[in-house]
C-alpha cells in the first residue's frame, strides 16, 4: 500500500504525519531478533529513526517499518583464516604503504576469453613519474565459463554501438587503510571493460565506476555507466565496472553466497572469487586502477593506453534520511563505508593519496559534511535528497553541483534495473535500446509521477543523467587542460530547521526548488519536480492548466523560451550538446502551449561541435 498523495498547485504532499514514506502492508511482521539493518543504493536507512524509514524498498518488496532487515550473517571464515595464517608470509613480501595525505595539486558483445592484442600501447600517454604513486600489480585473467557472459553491466549489444565488452578476474594481496589495521589478505575480484571496437575512436580517458552494492538481495548496480552510456559511446570513452565490495562478490549466509551476489548467481564463472572483507575494498579498487593504467600482464584495455582515469560512483549515503543531516556520524561507525558512501570513504581513508592513480573523481548522491583535501579535480553531484542543511563550499580541486529537480533515482535508472541471474534475456538490439532511451529521456509529468515508488512509470521522470554527462565532460576538461568545472549556485534552504527530510528546500510558487543548478526543464517549467519528495525517489506533477496557459500561451513561445534556456545551459557547461538536442527535440514535439507546429535546434548543433 502506498500513502495517498494530495496534488496541489504548489507541491505534492502525503496526507498523514509520515508524509514522505510508504506504508507497510497490514500483515507485515516484525524482523527476527537477530536481524540487522542494512544499507542500499536507494534505501540507506541503517540506524535511521523509525519514523523516517520508508517501508517500500522501491523494487517491489515491502519491508517492516523499521527498515530493510536481513538475518545477521557470520563473517566468511575461510578467507579470514587464510589471511591470518598467511599474514607472516605476506607481511614479509608486501610492504604497507604510507597513508600520509598528500597536498592538492595546483590548479589543476560480452564474450569469454581474450579479445585480441592486450600487450600493445596505442596512442600516447604521459610517462609515469615517482610522484604518480602506484598500487600493487594484480594478476589479470579473462573470465570464462558459466553462463558465458558477465553478470551486470549493459543490457544491450554494445557491438552494435561500436564497442566491445570483456570481463576479467584480477587477483592479488590487498591491504587496509585507517582506521582498519587488519593484516594484508589475498583476494580475487572482477571487472567488466568496454572499449571502442576501433581503437582510433578512443578519446584517451577511461571512466571507472565503483559498483554500488544494493541491499535488495545484495547485488551490484551499474548506476553511473547506465546513465552515461549514450554520451560515453558517442565520445569514445573507455569505461569499466569494478567489483570492489564484499557483498557484491559474495554475500555470505550459512548456506553459502546469496543467489544475487556474483558467486551465488553464477558459481561456475565466479566460484574462484574471494573477498577478504570491505576494509580491503579500497586497495582492491586501487589495484583495479593499477591494472587499467599501468598493466604488467594481460591489459584490460587491450591495445589502448589511457591518458587519464576518472573514478566515479553512486553513494549509499544515509545522511539524506535526516532533516538536517545525520546528527552523530560516530553512531554509524559499524557501517563499512560510513554514512556518506564508498568513494567518499575511500578518499577520506587516504587510499587515493597512497595510490595516486585516479586523475579525477565524480561522486554522485552524497558528500561529506567535512570534506578532505582533494588531491585531484573532484566533483560532487547532489540530487535534492542529498542536500544537507549546511552546504559544502567549493574549494581547491573541488566543485559541488546541487541539481534542482533531480531525485535519488528516476525512471531511466529503474528501467535499467535487473536482478542478477544466469538466465539473462537476450541482449537488446540497437533499435530496441534506442527506443528505450528515447522513452525514458522524456520529462513530461504524468499520472504516475505522484506515486512514491521508483518504477518505469512511477515517480519522477526528471532526467538526472543530463548533469552527470556534463559533470563528466567538465572533469575530463579540467584534467586535460586545467580549466575547472563551472561552479553552480546552491539550492536555497528553508529558513527554520525542517521537521522532515522531505522539507529541507525552499520552493517557488509552483513548487520547484529555488536556486541551485537549473536545467531548461526547471527554468521553463511545465511541471513540479520534487526531488526530495519521497527521499528515495522524487515525484512530479503537471502545472495547473491556467498556469501553463499563463507561462506558455503558444507552442512556439514555449519552444523558443526552452531553446534559449538550453543554449544558456550549454554555454555554462551544465549541459552537453547531444543532450541539448534531445531536450529541444522533446520540447518541439510536445503540445505544450498548443498544437501549432514549431520546432527548433540548439545553437551548438547549428554551429557544429568542436
Amino acid at each position: 500500500m502506498i500513502v495517498p498523495l494530495t496534488v496541489g498547485p504548489r507541491r505534492m504532499r502525503a496526507t498523514n504525519a509520515t508524509a514522505w514514506r510508504s506504508s507497510v502492508d497490514d500483515d507485515a511482521v516484525a524482523p527476527p531478533a537477530d536481524a540487522v539493518p542494512r544499507s542500499s543504493a536507494t534505501t540507506e536507512r541503517a540506524d535511521a529513526p523509525a519514523e523516517v524509514r520508508p517501508s517500500h524498498d522501491g523494487h517491489g518488496r515491502l519491508t517492516v517499518a523499521g527498515g530493510d532487515f536481513a538475518r545477521a550473517r557470520p563473517r566468511r571464515p575461510r578467507l579470514r583464516a587464510v589471511a591470518l595464517v598467511a599474514a607472516a608470509v605476506v607481511l614479509g613480501a608486501v610492504g604497507c604503504r604510507s597513508t600520509e595525505v598528500a597536498q592538492p595539486a595546483p590548479g589543476g558483445s560480452a564474450t569469454d576469453g581474450d579479445s585480441g592484442d592486450h600487450g600493445g600501447s596505442g596512442g600516447t600517454a604521459p610517462r609515469p613519474t615517482d610522484d604518480d604513486g602506484r598500487a600493487a600489480d594484480p594478476t589479470v585473467t579473462s573470465a570464462t565459463g558459466g553462463s558465458g557472459r558477465a553478470i551486470g553491466g549493459m543490457r544491450y549489444d554494445v557491438s552494435q554501438f561500436g564497442y566491445q565488452e570483456n570481463e576479467y578476474l584480477f587477483a592479488g594481496t590487498a591491504k587496509t587503510f585507517p582506521p582498519s589495521e587488519l593484516p594484508p589478505a589475498p583476494y580475487r575480484s572482477r571487472m567488466i571493460v568496454w572499449t571502442p571496437s576501433d581503437p582510433a575512436r578512443f578519446n584517451g580517458t577511461t571512466v571507472v565506476e565503483w559498483a554500488q552494492v544494493s541491499d535488495f538481495g545484495q547485488f551490484e548496480l551499474t548506476v553511473e555507466l547506465n546513465y552515461q552510456a549514450p554520451m560515453l559511446e558517442a565520445q569514445g570513452y573507455a569505461f569499466v565496472l569494478v567489483s570492489a565490495e564484499e557483498g557484491g562478490v559474495c554475500d555470505s549466509t550459512p548456506n553459502g553466497c546469496t543467489p544475487t551476489s556474483l558467486e551465488g548467481a553464477d558459481p561456475d564463472r565466479y566460484g574462484t572469487l574471494e573477498h577478504p572483507g570491505d576494509p580491503y575494498s579500497y586497495d582492491i579498487f586501487n589495484q583495479a586502477l593499477q591494472a587499467l593504467k599501468r598493466p604488467t600482464g594481460l591489459a584490460p584495455l587491450g591495445p589502448l593506453t589511457t591518458r587519464s582515469v576518472i573514478a566515479e560512483g553512486f553513494q549509499a549515503s544515509i545522511d539524506k534520511w535526516y532533516p538536517v543531516g545525520a546528527p552523530d556520524p560516530a553512531r554509524f561507525s559499524g557501517r563499512p563505508f560510513g554514512i556518506y558512501g564508498a568513494l567518499n570513504a575511500y578518499l577520506a581513508s587516504g587510499a587515493d593519496a597512497d595510490a595516486r592513480l585516479a586523475d579525477g573523481f565524480l561522486i554522485d548522491g552524497g558528500a561529506p559534511a567535512d570534506p578532505p583535501i582533494y588531491r585531484v579535480p573532484t566533483l560532487h553531484h547532489l540530487d535534492e535528497s542529498a542536500i544537507r542543511r549546511v552546504p559544502t563550499p567549493d574549494g581547491p580541486n573541488h566543485v559541488t553541483w546541487e541539481v534542482v529537480g533531480a531525485a535519488h533515482t528516476d525512471r531511466w535508472a529503474t528501467d535499467h534495473f535487473k536482478y542478477p541471474t544466469t538466465n539473462w534475456p537476450p541482449r537488446l538490439a540497437r533499435a530496441e535500446e534506442e527506443a528505450r532511451r528515447d522513452q525514458y529521456d522524456g520529462f513530461a509529468p504524468d499520472a504516475g509521477g505522484a506515486t512514491c515508488k521508483p518504477g518505469r512509470d512511477t515517480g519522477t521522470a526528471y532526467p538526472r543523467r543530463l548533469t552527470l554527462d556534463a559533470a563528466l565532460v567538465a572533469l575530463d576538461r579540467w584534467i586535460a587542460n586545467g580549466t575547472p568545472a563551472p561552479s553552480a549556485a546552491r539550492i536555497q534552504r528553508v529558513d527554520a530547521p525542517p521537521d522532515a527530510p522531505t522539507d529541507k528546500l525552499a520552493r517557488d510558487a509552483d513548487g520547484n526548488a529555488i536556486g541551485g543548478l537549473r536545467s531548461p526543464i526547471i527554468d521553463v517549467p511545465i511541471g513540479v519536480y520534487d526531488g526530495e519528495g519521497c527521499v528515495e525517489t522524487g515525484t512530479m506533477a503537471p502545472l495547473p492548466p491556467e498556469r501553463l496557459a499563463q507561462l506558455h500561451p503558444t507552442h512556439r513561445s514555449y519552444v523558443e523560451r526552452f531553446t534559449a534556456a538550453t543554449n544558456t545551459a550549454v554555454d555554462d557547461r551544465f549541459l552537453t550538446c547531444d543532450d541539448a538536442e534531445v531536450l529541444v527535440r522533446k520540447a518541439s514535439t510536445s503540445t505544450v502551449g498548443g498544437t501549432d507546429a514549431f520546432s527548433a535546434t540548439p545553437r551548438c548543433a547549428r554551429r557544429g561541435r568542436p
